[in-house]
């Protein structure tokens, strides 16, 4: 998308990138807007079980609010990535901040993935109790033992041609239909 959405291909399609950037902030920020709401029923729908406490509705009112913040947060900060091209006025140009991103793509994978696995060992702690948790956590450690033995297989050597190891920065060809 970052490559896609950049001052010259909306100069080429005749958009202002302005526009184009603030539709896809927006758009963002509803989409995330949205996830938190999805959340936010669950959470109040939990809050709800024990209607003899006011607490557990106090709770889940708590973490609708959570749930809205974090998604909006979150989809307004995903749409602001798409600035980080804003000053690329040039093919080179945007190839250097691609590869800068490239350059961190195996990091923030790995980040990511970690992020996952913990709010999934904390969900589980929180619905199923520590034995569920631990067990969860043990699945996670497997699973993630096991794929990066595959990708220590899978890495090419040092003394393979490059050619074959694969990408080291994006393309940025258009093909163009006749």
């Amino acid at each position: 998308m970052l490559s896609k959405i950049n001052p010259m291909g909306e100069s080429g399609r005749g958009h202002r990138y302005a526009v184009t950037a603030a539709w896809f902030v927006a758009g963002a920020v509803v989409g995330g807007v949205t996830l938190g709401a999805a959340a936010a029923l669950f959470a109040v729908a939990w809050g709800a079980l024990d209607l003899s406490s006011t607490a557990a509705l106090g709770t889940g009112a708590l973490l609708a609010l959570a749930a809205l913040a974090i998604g909006a947060t979150y989809g307004f900060a995903r749409g602001l990535m798409l600035l980080v091209g804003a000053r690329a006025s040039s093919p080179a140009a945007l190839r250097r901040v691609l590869a800068g991103f490239e350059a961190w793509n195996e990091r923030v994978r790995r980040a990511a993935i970690a992020m996952q696995f913990t709010v999934a060992a904390v969900a589980t702690w929180l619905v199923w109790g520590p034995i569920a948790a631990m067990a969860v956590v043990l699945v996670e450690c497997t699973a993630g033992l096991w794929a990066a033995r595959a990708e220590r297989v899978s890495t090419p050597s040092p003394s393979e041609p490059a050619s074959t190891a694969g990408p080291t920065a994006p393309a940025l060809t258009h093909v163009r239909g006749g």
